[in-house]
């Protein structure tokens, strides 16, 4: 059975206490092991609400993030251009030379892009809370009576 990045975090953390001396090794790593992932799941969350894909770029999803960066970048900015077009083609519309057909069609266009752009937003949120970090940035050094953890992290 493959082991989830969660619990190898557990195993790193558990790790890390028995050798600082901890008593409570097994019941009391989980649980931070536990906290720590759901903080850093929170801060991934919350960065990808402020700017999409980069939650995921912090969990270490470096093309996953960058994807989605893109993909909410070219859809606001599609979104954007398309509702100006659709106000001049208003604007020649009421002078009488466009059609309504026109002008209804890159309005709809524009609303599904700002709506596709609010659902890629949300789902880069979604997904930086759930997925678990890339833990094949941890690294550890062992030393006579010490193991130390690094997690390297990279803007």
């Amino acid at each position: 059975m493959p082991e989830t990045a969660g619990r190898r975090a557990s195993l790193w953390l558990s790790a890390l206490l028995l050798a600082g001396g901890a008593s409570s090794a097994s019941a009391g790593s989980d649980i931070q092991s536990r906290q720590l992932i759901r903080r850093f799941n929170r801060e991934s969350a919350e960065r990808s609400f402020i700017l999409p894909g980069w939650g995921q770029w912090h969990k270490g999803y470096r093309a996953k993030g960058a994807i989605l960066a893109s993909l909410e970048a070219v859809t606001l900015g599609g979104a954007y251009f398309t509702s100006r077009r659709a106000r001049t083609l208003e604007e020649k519309f009421r002078r009488g030379s466009a059609s309504y057909s026109a002008y209804t069609r890159r309005v709809d266009l524009s609303n599904y892009l700002y709506l596709s752009a609010a659902l890629l937003w949300g789902y880069s949120a979604y997904d930086a809370y759930l997925s678990e970090p890339d833990f094949s940035r941890l690294k550890t050094e062992v030393a006579p009576g010490e193991i130390r953890l690094a997690y390297e992290r990279r803007f």
